[in-house]
């Protein structure tokens, strides 16, 4: 049996890199023992971090003192329960292993400060590594000619497996190798089905809020009352929501299950509308990512520059017939992907 490490953004406080995480652990569970490498390379503090994720509702909503209480208990109450599903994920400082995985996640994208750690590019670990749905986001071939040093890293990468066309674009062309195509873990099983109802019919909500201004707040509010709906913010509390909901077992998604609309900005909020096969729209402006998934599954009518179109969105079928057809030739890809970069033999690969 292989000794599998991960390197991941471990112990993110984010709903959508817990749960990659959390897939990808799963699915290599098939192929030997899998731990984490937690370098707490993203240590966030307890306190400091969910005030820098509420501040903008606290400042918006400052003559609602009742409402900023609510706010800032809801995102304690998260950030504990964040601290608490990592812990069930095994980890160690260690880097000894058989085969590392590097990925999923924006690991690769050095435009951002947080994410220019060696660490993540494999520094340190002597093993064998392969990258599993790493992503550059935003990062260009000039960020990388600011900082040689990582595309150094990068190129001791034994294989690539990226998660969208610009990630394999810019790596075949900074390191001369090939990378292909993998789905993000999420998308690498069905989502499990939690039997989670509401009385009242709904449209769930997972976004930052941040990402939705005041007008498209009115005009989904305006949206939800002409269809009986109630508006359900699921892992974060948003004011202009109904009610919000909080994650379980480290997912905001089991909400989707009985909506009649999602609504989301986020790519990983994307992913599990697809893989839960539910009517969505995505909300969002630019966001490089999330419009390359769409484009994945031929689903770009989804996508909302403003809420004004969502009337007209809304009510139009998903050919998921298309979609599951997608998502399996995608799956066989990225499992034998899988099976060839972790130099598997052919019984254990069945």
């Amino acid at each position: 049996m292989k000794n599998i490490k991960i390197i991941t953004v471990y112990g993110s406080y984010n709903h959508g890199s817990f749960l990659q995480a959390k897939c990808l652990y799963e699915a290599l569970g098939a192929y030997g023992s899998v731990s984490f490498i937690d370098k707490k390379a993203r240590k966030w503090n307890y306190f400091k971090t969910p005030f820098k994720r509420i501040k903008h509702n606290l400042r918006v909503n400052v003559k609602h003192p009742l409402r900023n209480i609510k706010t800032v208990l809801f995102e304690y109450t998260e950030a504990a329960k964040s601290k608490s599903n990592w812990r069930k994920l095994p980890s160690s400082p260690q880097t000894d292993c058989d085969v590392c995985v590097m990925g999923s996640d924006e690991i690769w994208n050095i435009k951002r400060p947080d994410c220019r750690i060696p660490f993540f590019f494999g520094d340190g670990v002597s093993a064998k590594k392969i990258a599993y749905a790493p992503s550059v986001n935003n990062a260009s071939e000039e960020d990388f000619g600011e900082h040689p040093e990582y595309l150094e890293m990068l190129k001791k990468t034994d294989a690539f497996g990226v998660r969208d066309v610009k990630s394999r674009d810019l790596i075949e062309e900074l390191t001369g190798s090939s990378a292909e195509i993998v789905l993000d873990p999420t998308l690498l099983s069905d989502a499990p089905d939690t039997g989670y109802k509401r009385k009242k019919k709904y449209i769930a909500v997972y976004t930052f809020e941040v990402h939705i201004g005041p007008e498209d707040q009115k005009k989904l509010r305006a949206y939800a009352k002409e269809n009986g709906c109630e508006l359900i913010s699921v892992g974060q509390n948003i004011h202009w929501c109904d009610k919000s909901i909080h994650s379980k077992n480290g997912s905001p998604f089991y909400a989707y299950e009985d909506a009649e609309l999602i609504v989301t900005s986020t790519f990983h909020g994307t992913a599990y509308a697809i893989n839960k096969r539910r009517n969505f729209v995505v909300l969002t402006n630019n966001n490089s990512k999330v419009e390359e998934l769409l484009r994945q599954f031929h689903l770009e009518d989804r996508l909302l520059r403003s809420a004004d179109n969502i009337r007209d969105i809304a009510k139009k079928d998903i050919d998921y017939r298309e979609v599951n057809a997608i998502l399996r030739q995608m799956r066989e890809k990225s499992f034998s992907y899988l099976e060839s970069a972790l130099a598997l033999p052919t019984e254990a690969a069945e």
